[in-house]
């Protein structure tokens, strides 16, 4: 029997923790409505017989599959709606694709990876798990796995590669952001990802909330962090929705339940009209939150973001988001396949598109010219400069290289201010002992000196002006208040995003 799902996906992000993580909602549905085949047939008669004259004529029968012919026009039928979310899968894709939406752990190493410049590259290890205990890092670059170069790999031919059952083992050579390259061999485990992380910040007074995806889960998870917040008497929240994705449309109505009200969070417009999508009540304290948002927040992420500022709950720091603000219906058709198609489009509360243009920032923090993970690998290089003797060059070079260590991990908890000090230590015990460097010549005196002075005052700059810290400082002057909050002007997009 054909079945119908209706979701709504993110942008990709592949979580090699055994199979990719395909997030989005779907919700079982009534069969598609069947229209008559006298209605249709005399349209689709060429097709029938460009059919025909295919299996009788071409001159490689062998080449002319009927299911790939059959697939393969489905394919062309899609292509020409001009649209990259509807997509057609075959029944081994489609069974994959329900896979991410399963709830059991996944047999795999443990790593967020993405595709930057072409390179394999590992966005977070996730906490605990076998990659990180084996030394896997954030920005790491993965140029071999079992031997063979990841040049023109894709994420899904990465993730066919990196998971396996549990137990067995996978080595991969990584380079370090300090260039130092590095053969590891990881054994495979289960992995439990959750959705909702958070910690406690700035003596209990702030509390810190990362929203990785809207899964089935991520609304108990929340619960349970928010009600872990209420005993400890937080003053305000960090909301951090950075590099999310989306997930399930009913996960992210159910978060946003918790912090607004009473009211809409969203409004869907299809071809068969407007749904609304109103809170289910909200039984916390009204937290004055701070939200954080890129340009990888997407789809379920932004409904959570529009929905918290069009009821001023919240203030969105950071970049304008992704703008994925469309819906997809999945038929799944007699043969096992599944045919993705985009039925629709949401709302925030006020009416705002999100769709191409995405949500601006309330304050935006402007990027730095270099990323603070490029930055501290050029840190990194400095201090794998040793020299061979035990010159002050290499005291020196040998300290920089276990303090650069520390503020990379500081950065990689989000302990930006601590790392801030960090760096400018760094810089005044640089400074004092300037004289004695250039006295004792070799690499330092070379010029390098200013180099590295100048690389700190870059780290230094970096550190104290990014959304994290303002998030910090802005719940600070609003301690003691509860939202809905007096905000700015909601500010208009001046342009389409660049990531659609």
């Amino acid at each position: 029997m054909d079945r119908k799902f209706v979701f709504l996906l993110g942008i990709a992000l592949l979580l090699i923790v055994g199979t990719t993580a395909l997030l989005g909602l779907w919700n079982p549905s009534v069969p598609a409505r069947s229209e008559s085949l006298s209605k249709t047939s005399q349209f689709f008669r060429p097709l029938e017989q460009t059919y025909q004259y295919i299996k009788d004529n071409f001159y490689q029968p062998q080449r002319a599959d009927d299911q790939q012919l059959l697939y393969g026009s489905i394919q062309g039928m899609l292509k020409q709606l001009h649209d990259p979310y509807s997509v057609f899968f075959t029944p081994e894709q489609a069974k994959k694709f329900l896979q991410g939406f399963q709830e059991k752990p996944f047999m795999g190493i443990g790593v967020y990876v993405g595709l930057t410049n072409g390179r394999l590259t590992v966005i977070k290890p996730i906490p605990g798990g076998p990659a990180e205990q084996a030394g896997v890092r954030a920005g790491d670059w993965i140029s071999e796995i079992e031997g063979q170069s990841t040049k023109g790999i894709t994420l899904d031919g990465a993730s066919t590669q990196l998971r396996g059952p549990e137990g067995t083992t996978v080595k991969i050579k990584v380079q370090h952001l300090d260039g130092i390259l590095k053969d590891i061999q990881i054994t495979r485990a289960k992995i439990q990802v959750p959705s909702v992380e958070h910690r406690l910040m700035d003596d209990g007074k702030i509390g810190y909330i990362k929203i990785g995806a809207f899964n089935t889960p991520t609304a108990s998870e929340l619960r349970r962090a928010l009600e872990a917040m209420q005993q400890s008497k937080v003053q305000g929240l960090i909301i951090d929705l950075r590099d999310n994705p989306g997930g399930f449309l009913s996960s992210a109505v159910d978060v946003a339940s918790f912090f607004v009200d009473r009211g809409l969070i969203l409004t869907e417009q299809t071809r068969q009209g407007s749904q609304s999508f109103p809170s289910h009540g909200n039984r916390f304290p009204n937290w004055p939150l701070a939200v954080l948002i890129n340009r990888n927040t997407a789809s379920s992420a932004e409904i959570l973001s529009g929905a918290l500022r069009d009821h001023e709950m919240a203030i969105l720091i950071g970049e304008k988001t992704f703008g994925k603000g469309i819906v997809q219906t999945a038929q799944e058709l007699g043969d096992g396949s599944l045919l993705k198609l985009t039925t629709g489009e949401y709302h925030t509360p006020l009416g705002r598109k999100v769709q191409g243009v995405g949500l601006p920032a309330d304050i935006k923090v402007p990027q730095p010219d270099e990323p603070l993970a490029k930055l501290l690998g050029r840190l990194h290089q400095f201090g794998a400069l040793f020299p061979s003797d035990d010159s002050k060059d290499r005291q020196l070079l040998s300290r920089l290289r276990r303090q650069a260590n520390e503020i990379q991990i500081q950065v990689e908890n989000d302990r930006f201010e601590a790392a801030l000090q960090a760096a400018r230590a760094m810089q005044g015990q640089l400074e004092s002992e300037r004289a004695a460097l250039q006295a004792d010549g070799g690499l330092i005196a070379q010029g390098e000196l200013d180099k590295l002075s100048g690389l700190l005052k870059q780290l230094s700059a970096a550190l104290e002006r990014n959304d994290f810290s303002v998030a910090t400082a802005w719940l600070k002057a609003h301690f003691g208040q509860f939202c809905p909050c007096r905000l700015p002007p909601l500010p208009q997009p001046q342009t389409p995003s660049q990531h659609i």
